[in-house]
């Protein structure tokens, strides 16, 4: 599970070898900064419900262009009973009550992903969403 490094042009969206291209019937009504995002980051990666099972799909990206980690001041794990929680604290002083939550639950089915597959992502929550405490649930298979 794999992107392409470079960005394929418009054209590559209707090569056969592209494992999830645009229809044609729709690029025109699509803005041109997702087509963009697409051929970069989505257009040759495998369906992951096409391939044969394996454990191993799980530490694939779970999400196509991701970004850079942003710095928080703690990340911190839980082990649950049925489940994992990663806790990202934001940087500076908390506010007089508490910081605000963001809560996150995985949607792979058990599936795809695993706990460091939304880091960016909630790193992101941590900083940008008024400071918030972001929490990220990833179910696990046993």
């Amino acid at each position: 599970m794999s992107s392409a490094s470079s960005v394929p042009s418009e054209d590559a969206t209707l090569a056969p070898d592209a494992k999830q291209p645009l229809h044609p019937s729709i690029i025109d009504r699509l803005d041109p900064e997702y087509i963009e995002f697409h051929n970069k980051y989505v257009v040759n990666i495998v369906p992951p419900h096409t391939l044969p099972w394996s454990p191993a799909i799980r530490n694939g990206m779970a999400v196509p262009g991701g970004t850079p980690l942003l710095k928080v001041a703690k990340t911190q794990d839980f082990d649950l009973p049925t489940t994992k929680c990663r806790a990202f604290t934001p940087e500076g002083t908390p506010p007089a009550g508490g910081w605000p939550l963001f809560i996150f639950f995985h949607g792979g089915g058990w599936t795809l992903g695993n706990i460091d597959s939304e880091n960016s992502f909630c790193t992101n929550m941590a900083v940008r969403t008024s400071r918030s405490q972001a929490l990220n649930f990833v179910g696990t298979s046993g």
